[in-house]
């Protein structure tokens, strides 16, 4: 569960403004806008104030200090002689502080600042008062039953004589300090708790500059009913319990502090712990990340059973490797050697080519001694395992990998019992370098080649009967590049046996590759018999009698345009033994061995290519293709006399002509062509599939309209999981396509994510539907698209990588996928810290934050939720269920999908992309029948605004109610959108403050679910959130709201590890 407690006053707010685009190219850091290298100007403001003496006088000469406590950056003032002072073009922050001092004075309690864009910010008078002489008085404040500090104590000095009270709080250590106390020797100190009882007066004398350590103070609670608190803390990665985890309970009211560790089975409890509902509980294990905390309620005797806890691993460090691959002969570089790194005990594998110079890199490899490198090379031979240990943060150079270019041998077997060629015999050798056998078997004739045999290479090779016996025989001298063949046939002796043999081959065309069936095949020597091939060209011979010799002869058809001829027309098999499958026989087509070919082109109406046809080949040949993206196909190595039809066919797809025959081919016919209509007013998919590597990219998908077009017309597409899950491999993907009379076809994007889960290849669907009247959806109306697994997948989570966690956000929030300069902006944004984890940490947080808070999100997503409070009463914080529940996530997904299509700020032409859209949503918007059903038509301007006005929950100025009212026009479809916009926009609805009128932070918290999640926000976790969010002041970093979703384990499983399911997310009924 993703919530925590957290108790905090409303002091001020953040308001941070953030343009996503790197054309703006302002960054967020903790509420402050820094320039970037484009040399855009500050975002500044002014402050000032005055500063007095004690006596309320001003008090000119006093340095005053303005300090920006996130960046440590302070500029310096002199008050004037009316005590002021100003500081002009300070940069914009959520953190500054001011102080004031003069000599002989005190100097001022450092006074919070928040800095705005254009604002000029006038704080209260600063007063400074003369140094006292004064001392102090500090303590302990522990509990009386457990020892354990108290927090949140009251401390209270008097002193009768002086006329002194004084208060200070224990922090979380138990201790308080009580400073600038008049010197004395009669004061005390009492202290006081909620559930205990009040401590005696403890004696507290006062020294002159100097602080007083007093006892330790002992509060004995009162008798409180207690009850208790359990759970289990496991693995965010493999689910498995943590043993040894240390579980902390921690209750900031009633000042209990306690500690445990898990059990094997990674559970724990906490017995006898004050009734409270403000406790919470954290965890943490060695080379994990400690959790956030953790509500824990705790009931009268009673024992709450608190959501797991799950523990996310602390990323390993990691290093990396690099080197050089190298000819051995020539001592150049090899450029596209495949290099390898593997490592047995972290189990990691990856791969590398090398660049035109020779050289490779491996980085981010897990720190590791045992790991090894190998390089292989086309016309060499693989290398050795070379060592490649990788330091933390370092990539170390290996020695240089010299690759071995190769040569080989070949020769005849024959039988030694025979003297006739022996095919099928095993031809070995050991390559001496990487140890690897390299293998060859003899063809019917008793040749054989063996490639690959290192340059100086020495030994033996070894030759394997198909039945038995061998022979060993020496390697000649092998030449780089070349077979150096054996001077005589090798000789190998096969045991002679019985039993039941089979020859098997096939018939082919050598041009095409093709089958060719129906031709006989006539066996003879030891046995006779004749086969016909099938419609493959296979053929066989069974129940063959083994060692002995057998004759094969294909016999050529008859038939104008069918003669062949063979390669080999003849083969003899001496001495068979088990089931020989010989090489495929070749048929060429008689008449000079001609082939023709016969290709062209499908195009539409419009004549724009059809890609993914179909084109059947029937008649002397037959086969099939199918159109590339240009349109075009081609069938070639047709015999020359043959008689050919070649038909098109596509789903949804008539063509003119249906066919073409081309009888007596004597030459090739490549300009063929032939038009497609889609068939009936339908709606179709372009494409039936789509193959998509994985990865955090974006591809488009295509829906074309058939038939009678000249009418406008919509349909609704909508993704579909299949082995693929929405969550974690693709970005759900709702809407309607609006084509305009005469539009042929429409596009949309869809998004995939990257993870590490080693799944396979995966689908999902996307499905046409709801077609307008007078049109269907057609045949094609599914679209499967194939996600291609990463092999090897990387190690660790992908979310990890800084590019990954920016693409994403665009995904998650903006509903596209990156453009190039904004993806480079906000990466570098995280990339820039180095290794410093804690400024990673925060940048990450930042990054992602500021996609809400952009103007793409505020203008589109934001709207949307805006809309539906405005026209429903919908509000953010409102729980699901009727009346008014909130915007739903699949609600909300179609709708900003929606209005966002192509909007990408700062590209060219994206303020008039955006206003369209936005127009033509609220159009659609207002002739919904739930929103006619709440405002019919008619009703006057009055009546229609006073009602929008009323849902939304805002009171107009009188010149924002006529505006509206003037908006509405007559009333019409365009009058009553305008009207609606206009409430939309109120500055109510979208200001960043306390007002509670005000949808930002229960959007905001909103949008933590719909993006990071996916899904629906649960009822307990959304108030929780909701009032940490207000209890910081809007500030997402002080709540640690986008953190705590970011590190989540439900975020975190989107990427890698196990699937989070809906039985893993919290139910509950928040308090009423």
């Amino acid at each position: 569960m993703l919530y925590c407690r957290y108790n905090s006053a409303r002091k001020y707010r953040t308001l941070i403004v953030i343009a996503l685009s790197v054309m703006v190219a302002l960054s967020l850091i903790g509420g402050r806008l820094t320039q970037t290298s484009r040399g855009q100007g500050l975002l500044t403001g002014t402050v000032l104030g005055v500063v007095l003496s004690a006596s309320g006088v001003p008090l000119p000469g006093a340095t005053v200090t303005l300090r920006d406590t996130l960046t440590g950056v302070s500029l310096v003032a002199i008050t004037n002689s009316s005590g002021a002072y100003v500081f002009l073009g300070v940069p914009v922050t959520s953190a500054g502080t001011v102080t004031a001092q003069a000599p002989g004075l005190m100097v001022s309690v450092p006074l919070p600042v928040a800095v705005i864009a254009g604002v000029t910010v006038a704080l209260p008078n600063i007063t400074l008062t003369p140094v006292p002489t004064t001392g102090s008085v500090s303590g302990v404040v522990v509990s009386s039953t457990t020892g354990l500090p108290v927090s949140g104590a009251i401390a209270t000095y008097t002193d009768p004589f002086t006329s002194t009270t004084a208060t200070a709080t224990t922090g979380a250590s138990g201790t308080f300090l009580i400073i600038n106390l008049p010197v004395s020797s009669s004061g005390a100190v009492t202290v006081t708790a909620p559930g205990s009882q009040a401590s005696a007066p403890i004696p507290a004398p006062v020294i002159t500059g100097l602080t007083t350590a007093l006892p330790i103070i002992t509060l004995v609670p009162n008798t409180t009913p207690t009850g208790t608190v359990s759970g289990v803390v496991v693995n965010s990665t493999t689910g498995l319990p943590i043993s040894g985890a240390t579980v902390t309970y921690t209750d900031p009211v009633t000042g209990v502090t306690a500690t445990t560790t898990t059990a094997a089975s990674g559970t724990y409890a906490f017995v006898g712990l004050p009734v409270s509902s403000t406790g919470t509980v954290t965890a943490s294990a060695p080379g994990t990340t400690a959790s956030v905390p953790l509500p824990a309620l705790v009931t009268p005797g009673g024992t709450t059973a608190l959501p797991n806890i799950s523990l996310v691993p602390t990323p390993s460090p990691t290093g990396g490797a690099s080197g050089v691959i190298i000819n051995s002969s020539t001592g150049l570089p090899i450029a596209g050697a495949n290099v390898t790194y593997t490592d047995p005990v972290t189990g990691t594998t990856a791969t590398a080519a090398t660049a035109l110079n020779g050289t490779f890199a491996f980085l981010t490899l897990p720190v590791s001694s045992t790991g090894s490198i190998t390089a292989s090379a086309p016309g060499t031979s693989a290398s050795a395992p070379v060592p490649a240990p990788i330091t933390a943060l370092f990539t170390n150079l290996i020695p240089t990998i010299s690759l071995v270019p190769n040569g080989g041998v070949s020769g005849i077997v024959i039988s030694g019992s025979t003297g006739l060629p022996l095919p099928g015999a095993t031809v070995t050798f050991i390559n001496p370098i990487n140890g690897t056998p390299i293998t060859a078997t003899t063809a019917p004739d008793g040749s054989f080649s063996l490639s690959g045999i290192p340059i100086g290479s020495s030994g033996n090779i070894t030759i394997t009967g198909p039945g038995g016996g061998s022979a060993s025989v020496p390697l000649p001298t092998i030449v780089g590049g070349a077979l150096t063949p054996f001077g005589a046939p090798i000789t190998v002796t096969v045991p002679i046996g019985s039993g039941s043999c089979s020859i098997s081959s096939r018939l082919v065309d050598p041009t095409t590759g093709l089958g060719i069936s129906s031709v006989t095949i006539q066996l003879s020597g030891a046995q006779s018999g004749t086969a016909v091939t099938d419609s493959n060209g296979n053929f066989a011979f069974t129940g063959l009698n083994c060692g002995g010799t057998f004759i094969l002869t294909p016999i050529s058809p008859g038939g104008a345009g069918l003669g062949l001829t063979f390669n080999p027309p003849i083969q003899v098999i001496p001495n068979l033994t088990g089931g020989l499958t010989l090489p495929p026989i070749t048929g060429t087509p008689l008449g000079g061995g001609q082939t023709f070919t016969i290709g062209g082109t499908i195009s539409d109406g419009n004549g724009d290519p059809v890609s993914g046809a179909t084109i059947t080949l029937s008649g002397t040949q037959s086969g099939s293709v199918q159109t590339g993206s240009n349109g075009s196909f081609t069938i070639p190595g047709l015999h020359q006399g043959g008689n050919f039809t070649i038909t098109p066919s596509g789903t949804s797809l008539t063509f003119n002509p249906s066919s073409q025959t081309f009888n007596n081919l004597q030459a090739s016919q490549t300009g063929v062509s032939f038009t497609a209509t889609l068939s009936g007013n339908t709606f179709g998919f372009a494409q039936s599939t789509y193959n998509v590597a994985e990865g955090c990219v974006g591809f488009t998908v295509t829906v074309a309209r058939a038939g009678d077009t000249s009418t406008a017309a919509t349909v609704d597409y909508a993704s579909q999981d299949g082995t693929a899950r929405e969550r974690s491999d693709y970005i759900t993907k709702l809407g309607t396509l609006r084509f305009e009379a005469g539009q042929p076809s429409q596009s949309f994007q869809v998004l995939l994510n990257e993870d590490s889960k080693v799944e396979g290849d995966e689908n999902f669907l996307i499905v046409l539907s709801n077609a307008s009247s007078n049109t269907s959806v057609g045949a094609q109306n599914t679209a499967t698209i194939n996600i291609t697994d990463n092999s090897p997948e990387m190690s660790g989570n992908p979310n990890d990588l800084a590019s990954i966690f920016v693409c994403q956000q665009y995904h998650d929030f903006l509903n596209r996928q990156t453009d190039s300069a904004g993806e480079a902006f906000w990466t570098n944004q995280i990339t820039d810290c180095g290794n410093d984890a804690a400024c990673i940490d925060f940048k990450r947080t930042n990054t992602s934050g500021a996609f809400f808070l952009s103007i793409e999100f505020q203008k589109t997503g934001f709207f949307v939720i805006r809309t539906y409070r405005t026209a429903f009463s919908r509000k953010s914080g409102n729980p699901y269920g009727p009346p008014n529940q909130r915007l739903a996530y699949r609600e909300f997904l179609k709708d900003t999908q929606e209005i966002s299509e192509g909007v990408i700020v700062n590209e060219t032409g994206w303020e008039q992309k955006l206003e369209a859209n936005t127009t033509a949503y609220l159009q659609r918007f207002v002739n919904r029948a739930d929103f006619k059903a709440e405002y019919q038509q008619g009703m006057s301007a009055q009546q229609y605004v006073d009602n929008l006005y009323m849902r939304a929950g805002v009171t107009p100025t009188s010149s924002e109610g006529q505006e509206s009212m003037t908006a509405y026009g007559s009333g019409d479809t365009a009058g009553r959108a305008a009207a609606l916009r206009n409430v939309v926009d109120s500055p109510e609805l979208q200001e960043q403050s306390a007002n509670p009128v005000s949808e930002f932070d229960p959007a905001f918290v909103l949008m933590e679910y719909f993006g990071y999640l996916r899904r629906n926000p649960d009822e307990c976790g959304f108030s929780f959130w909701l009032a940490k969010l207000n209890a910081s002041n809007g500030d997402f970093h002080k709540a640690e709201m986008v953190r705590a979703f970011i590190v989540s384990d439900e975020y975190r499983r989107r990427f890698a590890g196990a699937d989070y399911t809906d039985a893993e997310i919290p139910v509950c009924t928040p308090p009423q």
